[in-house]
């Protein structure tokens, strides 16, 4: 499950990073840098109209979430992938979806990406949320205050929001993924450029 902490009131002008920058490469708003999902890994979401957003984005997966916030695409939570120690941390980008036709936007941009080695999509209805003051998972929380978030976030004034979650080698042995992952974010980044539709209209 993808853990991420929604703040409140968020003001985009100057907002004050709250996810960190740990030695070993990863950026995320849990005490150690080593946490996982399953000693409570906890990210903070940031506003890509924030003039900061791209200091709360992992260099491995930077420049794919930068191409899809240049075609109007709406990114909520990303991942470059880690996978030393006991940790297996998958490469991910998290996107929301609101306004019009939501689910045939979310099906063009899998038509575009399914033949990408290693791609896995996931759907969703809500995201996983987090309560940032005492910084614990408490489970999903009330539709109406996601959707407002987002929103807020987003500069948007949708009725509803849906999720769609793009992995590489979330289920695959580690050769594999050694082999294949750096072809397959090379593959999904052209596609991202060339392929995938304009989101700006929406």
């Amino acid at each position: 499950m993808v853990t991420i902490i929604i703040g409140h009131g968020i003001k985009l002008k100057g907002m004050t990073l709250k996810n960190k920058v740990f030695a070993n490469g990863r950026i995320h708003g849990s005490a150690n840098p080593d946490d996982t999902y399953e000693t409570g890994y906890v990210a903070y979401t940031a506003s890509p109209f924030d003039i900061k957003f791209y200091k709360e984005i992992e260099e491995g997966v930077q420049y794919h979430v930068q191409e899809f916030v240049h075609k109007g695409y709406l990114p909520i939570s990303s991942c470059e992938g880690h996978y030393y120690d006991k940790q297996n941390m998958n490469w991910y980008i998290m996107l929301a979806f609101g306004g019009d036709d939501i689910q045939g936007r979310m099906y063009s941009v899998i038509k575009a990406m399914q033949d990408v080695p290693g791609i896995n999509f996931e759907i969703r209805e809500q995201v996983n949320n987090t309560n940032e003051s005492i910084g614990k998972v408490v489970g999903i929380q009330d539709k109406k205050q996601e959707v407002e978030y987002m929103n807020n976030l987003f500069l948007k004034n949708y009725d509803d929001y849906r999720y769609l979650y793009i992995s590489l080698f979330k289920k695959s042995n580690w050769l594999t993924r050694k082999l294949l992952l750096n072809y397959s974010k090379n593959k999904l980044l052209q596609i991202i450029k060339k392929d995938i539709a304009d989101e700006r209209i929406n």
